[in-house]
C-alpha cells in the first residue's frame, strides 16, 4: 500500500497497481503446485501476448522457468528461478539472462546459443551461469520460441535445469 494525503483524510491507502507483479501474488496463494502456478501465469501471458501455444512442454522437467521479448529482456520468472539462482524475480524483471554469466561462461557456447536463436526453432543448450552468492552453475536451457496467432515469435521461454 501507498500513503496518499488527501484533504479529508491526511492517509489514504492506495494498492499498488502494477498487473504483472500482483498476478504472481494472486497465483502463489490460490493455486497449491508450482507446475499450476507457472502454468496459470502462462495462460495469463498468452491470452495478454495472444500466442498460439500449448502447455504440454512444461511436462519436462526443469528448476526454472525465463519469459523474454525478443530484445531478450525478462518479463517473467518463476519461484524456482530463485531457489535455483538465488536472485528474486523483481531483481531480474527487465534484465537480460546473461547477468547470470561471467567469467567462465564460454564465449564459444554463447555465439553458438546466439546463432540458435536466431533459428526461431526450439533448441537446447548448456551453460556456465552465475548464482547471486557468485558460485557457479552449469545450467541445461531449453529455449521455445513462443508464436503469436500471426505465427511470428514474440517471446522466448527458457526452461532451465541445474545439472
Amino acid at each position: 500500500m501507498i500513503s496518499k494525503k488527501d484533504s479529508k483524510n491526511p492517509f489514504i491507502k492506495t494498492p499498488l497497481k502494477c498487473w504483472d507483479i500482483y498476478i504472481q501474488s494472486v497465483f502463489s496463494n490460490k493455486i497449491p503446485g508450482s507446475i499450476e502456478q507457472d502454468k496459470a501465469t502462462l495462460e495469463y501471458f498468452k491470452d495478454r501476448f495472444k500466442w498460439d501455444t500449448q502447455w504440454d512442454i512444461l511436462e519436462e522437467n526443469y528448476d526454472a522457468l525465463v519469459l523474454t521479448d525478443l530484445n531478450k529482456h525478462i518479463i517473467w520468472v518463476n519461484q524456482g528461478f530463485k531457489k535455483m539462482t538465488g536472485y528474486s524475480p523483481h531483481f531480474a524483471i527487465g534484465k537480460k539472462p546473461s547477468f547470470l554469466q561471467g567469467e567462465c561462461t564460454s564465449t564459444l557456447a554463447l555465439k553458438e546459443f546466439k546463432r540458435k536463436l536466431s533459428l526461431d526453432l526450439p533448441f537446447q543448450s548448456k551453460l556456465i551461469n552465475y548464482k547471486l552468492d557468485h558460485s557457479t552453475y552449469l545450467c541445461q536451457i531449453h529455449i521455445f520460441p513462443l508464436k503469436n496467432i500471426s505465427g511470428n515469435t514474440s517471446h522466448f521461454l527458457a526452461l532451465e535445469t541445474e545439472i
